[in-house]
């Protein structure tokens, strides 16, 4: 071998060597950044992950809520079912009850109410069980009601129908069955 071929071969191992660095470098370069983006993926797919989880606890949390609301709904449109059935039992009763009972009732309101003159009018059939004394100075009306009475004093009308006491005294009445009955 002559001298250029020496030379020649050694320009080309040189090169081979540095085509083998190269390459080398390359790809220590290319896997270096592979396993970043790797690795980067990975911790994205972690943070989405973690966001998916948290999304469903909310999302488990408020179906939650939302169904003991609902129930809670439910429980309270059953309770008030059965209080508004027990006052328009109440009301039935009343507007059922006997003579006897009906002129306690009259009697004891007007003396609560305390009211001395005027006109009353009472239920239709029931007229005839009350005498003057009982009223004192109250007249009796030729007009009648359906249930309870009313008196009416110059334009003042005080309305003592059974209808009407329930309805103004609704809340309170509602309340006392409530904390009778469901304890």
């Amino acid at each position: 071998m002559n001298n250029l071929d020496v030379i020649l071969e050694n320009i080309i191992n040189k090169a081979k060597e540095e085509e083998t660095r190269i390459l080398d470098k390359a790809k220590r370069s290319g896997k270096e950044s592979l396993d970043k983006k790797v690795e980067s993926a990975q911790s994205e797919a972690k943070k989405i992950i973690d966001q998916a989880k948290k999304e469903k606890d909310l999302i488990l949390e408020n179906e939650k809520v939302s169904a003991q609301r609902q129930a809670r709904d439910i429980n309270i449109s059953a309770k008030n079912k059965v209080i508004d059935e027990i006052l328009k039992k109440l009301e039935d009763a009343l507007n059922n009850m006997d003579n006897d009972t009906y002129k306690k009732f009259v009697l004891n309101a007007l003396k609560d109410a305390n009211i001395l003159d005027g006109e009353i009018l009472l239920e239709k059939n029931r007229k005839d069980i009350f005498s003057k004394e009982d009223l004192n100075n109250l007249k009796i009306s030729e007009e009648s009601c359906d249930h309870g009475f009313i008196i009416r004093k110059e334009n003042i009308e005080y309305d003592n129908s059974f209808e009407s006491l329930i309805k103004d005294n609704k809340d309170e009445l509602r309340k006392e069955i409530s904390d009778k009955i469901f304890k």
